[in-house]
């Protein structure tokens, strides 16, 4: 009994020290496996603070800009009524300046984005500084657009004094898409 006594003390003293050891590897792969979780969850709350700042920077900027995107909003036709009246405008200084205004192309081009162009075509006839006045309105119209082209024709009598002049002009407005 006593030989076996001393046999059994050092084999318990060898599996003890053997599973405090696989205690011990164990809680060392754990902890392993749990910082590894923690860095990811650190990383994670890294990005949504650099994800809240952009945000935030975007709010920032958006508020700042609100004025200058709502001076140029004037700037684009908004929608069918303010397009109809433009056109009526148009006529109504044509007869106030005394000429001829004929609609030669009038056309909506689908665009991709948020705007359309509305490509307008007129042929303007009248006395000289009157047409030129009428030209002078498409180049300074206050609205984002472009003149394509323009075409001048004088009509010069016996004389050799202009009797008549007559123009065409084509140009292009954006216009905001609406439904």
């Amino acid at each position: 009994m006593l030989i076996l006594k001393k046999i059994q003390a050092p084999s318990l003293a060898f599996v003890f020290m053997l599973l405090t050891a696989l205690l011990f590897g164990w809680i060392w792969v754990m902890v392993e496996k749990l910082g590894a979780d923690l860095q990811s969850q650190v990383q994670t709350i890294a990005d949504q603070k650099d994800f809240e700042k952009h945000y935030q920077k975007v709010i920032t900027t958006t508020d700042e800009t609100e004025s200058e995107r709502k001076a140029l909003e004037n700037f684009v036709l908004q929608d069918d009524s303010q397009t109809i009246s433009l056109l009526s405008q148009f006529d109504k200084i044509a007869a106030d300046q005394q000429v001829q205004l004929g609609t030669k192309e009038l056309l909506l081009e689908e665009t991709s984005g948020d705007f359309n162009k509305l490509k307008l075509g007129y042929h303007i006839e009248g006395s000289e500084p009157a047409v030129m006045r009428m030209l002078k309105l498409f180049e300074t119209l206050p609205y984002h657009g472009k003149i394509k082209a323009v075409n001048l024709d004088r009509k010069i009598d016996e004389d050799g004094k202009v009797s008549n002049t007559t123009a065409s002009v084509s140009l292009e407005l954006t216009i905001k898409k609406y439904d």
